[in-house]
């Protein structure tokens, strides 16, 4: 259990909890507020559906190791530790994020903020194994705004643009998911950090 203590404090998990909890409660300031892409569209998507990118790069940061050499030697796996770290940190912006969601009216609602909280933190995750830990942010920063500004959330078509979609898309929910299983089961592995640096 001392392991499990210090791999935690390693990580920072307490800082990250905080950064989550303060993004929860940015997201209730920002309330209602709406993006729309242009002036004379018909639809708006709530900023409040955006917020899980910031989250999500909170928790992609926090899985970053301060001694990727140590961590590729250990003696331990950390898989399990990483699972346990990741429940830690996405419980907290899972329900603040649903939570906040469900008091917004029209085609947006809880299902919309499950689907982005899950969907940009997989998207991160993947990143942070695929590119680097600390430019996880890219993807689902580059993403969200594709999706904000060609997306359509009435189209029929592949939903690519699962950010942006109404609530009872299924096929929106189902891609967030698979970046979601998918990121969440490469980060056990750890993230993809510079070799030559210890961070």
């Amino acid at each position: 259990m001392n392991g499990l203590r210090l791999y935690l404090r390693s990580r920072h998990v307490i800082i990250a909890v905080v950064v989550v909890a303060v993004i929860n409660l940015a997201g209730w300031i920002i309330g209602r507020a709406e993006f729309r892409p242009n002036e004379d569209s018909v639809w708006g998507v709530p900023w409040l559906l955006f917020l899980p990118v910031a989250s999500a790069v909170a928790v992609a940061l926090s899985l970053r190791s301060p001694s990727d050499t140590l961590d590729r030697v250990a003696a331990r796996p950390l898989a399990a530790w990483r699972g346990v770290h990741l429940l830690v940190v996405v419980i907290p912006s899972i329900v603040g994020t649903v939570l906040l969601s469900s008091l917004l009216s029209g085609p947006y609602g809880a299902v919309a903020g499950l689907r982005n909280v899950v969907g940009f933190t997989g998207l991160t995750l993947l990143s942070a194994v695929v590119i680097e830990g600390r430019l996880c942010w890219l993807a689902p920063l580059g993403w969200g705004i594709v999706a904000m500004t060609l997306g359509d959330p009435r189209s029929g078509m592949v939903p690519w643009d699962w950010p942006v979609r109404y609530d009872d898309d299924f096929g929106a929910f189902v891609v967030a998911l698979v970046f979601a299983v998918a990121g969440m089961a490469a980060v056990l592995l750890g993230t993809r950090e510079p070799r030559h640096e210890d961070q």
